[in-house]
């Protein structure tokens, strides 16, 4: 079962610039990482310099093989400064997800009640 970790960081209408450059930077040395599936920048639409950052893993094992690594500080250095604390770090399992109005699997694929249910 997938696992979303969410970050959230904040800075200055000025310095918003600065939070995307360290997210791509960031984003380019976990390339390859085990485990990572994706991770997605997402911009606060109602309040500029406030983000959003999606991380997809494999499972928790995976992540937590990644968060207590020795590259784990190192690599998410450029972010640090602009982190919000408060929800920052949260967890979840994929529970469900509905792809082209199916629903999917934990394999991604299309489950069979959701085409034809009983």
């Amino acid at each position: 079962m997938t696992v979303q970790v969410h970050v959230y960081a904040q800075a200055s209408a000025e310095a918003a610039p600065e939070v995307e450059l360290a997210y791509h930077e960031i984003s380019k040395i976990l390339l390859g990482t085990p485990g990572l599936i994706r991770n997605t920048l997402f911009a606060d639409a109602g309040t500029p310099g406030r983000y959003l950052v999606v991380s997809e893993w494999t499972d928790m094992a995976a992540f937590q093989a990644w968060e207590t690594g020795p590259d784990h500080r190192v690599q998410t250095a450029p972010l640090r400064p602009y982190l919000d604390p408060g929800p920052s770090g949260r967890r979840f399992s994929t529970v469900a997800a509905y792809t082209n109005g199916a629903l999917a699997d934990s394999h991604g694929g299309a489950d069979e009640r959701a085409r034809n249910p009983s």
